[in-house]
């Protein structure tokens, strides 16, 4: 079937063309997960990223983990595939990944790894390159996250209001133009 004809470019050009073997991989992965083998699925997209970390389609197995874990309500788990997309910097997905990891830890009540995740999304966000329709929606992200990196610390209570604070003002004095962040 489809998985022995994957197997099989994957062996044939794994050496020569990588970029094809990752994407018969993930490929391969995406058919597992249309099979409800989620299990299955996540391993091969986890081994797409193991086995070819510098293709372009690693960013997007290491999503397909965070979005699989995410429906399968293993929040903790989501959360780790999306922090783990922070070492693909130069990637709209790895941006996206992050903001999505920050609401995760949000709702599991780690305040202090929700925050570090939104640092990092604003991090990443920031250094961003590029015109195309995803990054200028990750940048329009950015102001947004600032200010829920705020409202996360504000929970860590007397620890965190200073911080808090800290990041409300910057978030007054970055982008006056967003009068919906100011109140």
């Amino acid at each position: 079937g489809a998985h022995a004809k994957y197997d099989s470019v994957i062996r044939r050009f794994r050496a020569d063309e990588p970029e094809l073997a990752a994407t018969a991989m993930f490929n391969k992965g995406a058919i597992y997960e249309l099979e409800k083998d989620d299990k299955v699925a996540i391993e091969t997209y986890e081994r797409v990223v193991k086995d070819f970390p510098k293709s372009r389609i690693a960013p997007e197995a290491k999503f397909a983990v965070g979005m699989l874990y995410e429906a399968m309500t293993n929040f903790r788990e989501a959360a780790d595939a999306f922090l783990d997309m922070a070492k693909f910097r130069d990637n709209a997905d790895a941006a996206q990944a992050l903001i999505n990891a920050g609401a995760i830890l949000n709702a599991l009540q780690e305040y202090k790894a929700a925050a570090a995740a939104y640092d990092k999304f604003i991090t990443v966000g920031n250094a961003l390159k590029g015109d195309d329709e995803k990054t200028v929606r990750i940048k329009g992200l950015i102001a947004d996250a600032e200010m829920e990196k705020g409202h996360v610390l504000e929970k860590l209570g007397a620890e965190g209001a200073k911080l808090a604070a800290a990041a409300y003002n910057a978030v007054v004095a970055r982008y006056p133009d967003r009068a919906d962040l100011h109140t």
